[in-house]
């Protein structure tokens, strides 16, 4: 039986770009924390560089903030892409909400800093021809990427900072209300609900039809800078 080897995945060009930059000024890249590695630490902070799926530093998190450090995750976001040919804006307000459902039992917890970073990118992959067909090449990253440009930072220290994100309706509300106020679907809607009652920030208060209809529950803070 042929054994099969395993192999560490490979991390993507901007993976490794944005772990260089935010290890600048003393930062120690791949430093061992008990049974983790950190992509960035700087003094008591550890920085996270999540590309995709929050939900898979649940644990690591948890356990770096029981061991004492303050922890920062950041999120980049592919707010503009440019290509061969084409540039092309993105909303990522479904992205954010999606990766925020699964990763409610880590946010909001002290010491832990969410950043979503909105990035202009460009694009690096390449594909192979191969007869009539193009193939994925071996190796090949789905989002290799280069930033060209910092458009913006949304932080996220606290649960009241969500609202930073989205405009939730002061009145009691369904997720239908909410998606049309802040021109979202439905879906990204329901999960913002989710998210919000989470947090602590909405509750539940009755049922209007078959909709859960939601309410604040403390009077809305005022945010601070997103930037």
């Amino acid at each position: 039986m042929r054994v099969r080897r395993s192999r560490k995945k490979a991390k993507s060009t901007l993976h490794a770009y944005l772990q260089d930059f935010y290890s600048k000024d003393g930062g120690v890249t791949e430093a061992k924390l008990g049974d983790y590695r950190a992509d960035v630490l700087k003094g008591g902070t550890v920085i996270e560089i999540q590309i995709s799926g929050l939900y898979k530093i649940r644990q690591k998190v948890k356990a770096l903030i029981s061991m004492g450090y303050e922890v920062k995750v950041i999120v980049p976001l592919q707010a503009i892409l440019v290509s061969s040919g084409y540039t092309r804006k993105k909303d990522q307000t479904a992205k954010i909400f999606r990766e925020l459902t699964y990763f409610t039992s880590v946010f909001p917890s002290k010491n832990l800093e969410l950043d979503f970073l909105f990035l202009k990118e460009l694009q690096l992959w390449k594909k192979e021809g191969r007869g009539k067909r193009y193939v994925v090449p071996v190796g090949f990253l789905k989002r290799d990427t280069l930033p060209v440009e910092f458009l913006n930072v949304i932080s996220l220290r606290q649960p009241y900072d969500l609202l930073k994100l989205i405009n939730v309706p002061t009145q009691p509300f369904t997720s239908y209300d909410l998606s049309r106020l802040s021109s979202i679907s439905r879906r990204t809607a329901t999960r913002a609900c989710y998210v919000l009652r989470k947090s602590g920030i909405i509750k539940r208060v009755g049922l209007q039809g078959r909709a859960y209809l939601y309410q604040f529950s403390e009077p809305p803070q005022t945010n601070s800078d997103t930037s």
